[in-house]
């Protein structure tokens, strides 16, 4: 299946909100772990594993943006992320990230909780694929990828 078709068939079963429309357009190139542009049988077998731990991943990313969001007013701003990452002993945030949660703010150079949550959900799929394909040669699953990171 193509990023194109993947598309097509959200917007035909309802799916028109441009935010989780880019979520998961954003999902699916992750998926892609090859590359090619589509998603194979084995690709679409990973993205089925990773889906089935969503919402575990979602909730992980909820609570860090409770965390970040000090004042409560369910929006951040992006040196907030990165003061949360330096505590958390996280990876700081790459250049291409940081580019792409700038595009996000708001007028007020925020980012409101939807944004950042779905955010923070791709970057931790992220590390999650890059894990499994860094490990992937020395017998590292999926699984045992998605049990390390969600805490499963």
């Amino acid at each position: 299946i193509t990023k194109s078709q993947f598309e097509e068939f959200l917007r035909s079963v309802g799916l028109d909100d441009e935010v989780g429309l880019d979520f998961a357009l954003e999902a699916f190139l992750l998926m892609d772990l090859d590359g090619s542009g589509d998603i194979d049988l084995d690709e679409f077998i990973a993205f089925a594993k990773i889906s089935r731990h969503m919402p575990a991943i979602r909730s992980l990313a909820v609570k860090f943006f409770d965390f970040v969001d000090v004042n409560g007013d369910r929006a951040v701003e992006i040196a907030e992320l990165d003061s949360a990452c330096q505590y958390l002993n996280l990876p700081p945030i790459s250049d291409d990230d940081r580019g792409s949660l700038n595009a996000l703010c708001n007028g007020d150079d925020e980012l409101e909780f939807d944004m950042i949550v779905n955010f923070v959900t791709i970057f931790k799929l992220k590390s999650i694929i890059k894990e499994y394909q860094e490990k992937g040669d020395s017998g590292h699953n999926l699984d045992e990828s998605l049990r390390s990171s969600v805490r499963i």
